[in-house]
């Protein structure tokens, strides 16, 4: 249960983020673009991955769906614009692996805006509980 109080300081914390996000926003890291960089090899690791899921032992190992309670407001578009960022920044969130002549390749793909589902949920705990379950299926199954 949020007190006032709590309400008040979590409102005070957003406009404050707001505020430092409108006065300084950080451009992704220099370097030549990803369009003019070509396809670029994979790392180790990435290629034990990639050979593990073409023989069929992966599936959906690696994606790890979650839920998170929020309590007091909630502001979707600040989240959203977040996660745009985020992604906008760091390339990997962005990489998919193809293959040419059998052989696989890291593609960046230019930056989109990330899709942010609300879903809300019952209040009885084990009705959450199945809502959660049927969401991280219907996720990792879309992979």
């Amino acid at each position: 249960m949020s007190t006032a109080q709590d309400v008040a300081r979590q409102e005070e914390l957003l406009r404050r983020a707001r505020r430092r996000a409108a006065g300084a926003r950080t451009a992704p890291a220099s370097g030549p673009s990803p369009e003019d960089a070509g396809p670029a090899p994979l790392s180790h690791a990435q290629h034990r991955m990639w050979l593990m899921e073409r023989l069929g032992h992966t599936g959906a190992l690696y994606n790890v769906p979650f839920a998170t309670r929020v309590r007091g407001p909630f502001d979707r578009e600040a989240f959203s614009r977040a996660l745009d960022w985020l992604v906008r920044r760091h390339e990997v969130l962005r990489t998919r692996y193809r293959q040419a002549d059998g052989e696989p390749y890291q593609e960046v793909l230019p930056p989109a805006p990330v899709r942010v589902p609300l879903v809300e949920a019952a209040a009885d705990a084990a009705e959450r509980a199945r809502l959660i379950f049927k969401l991280r299926n219907r996720t990792i199954n879309s992979f």
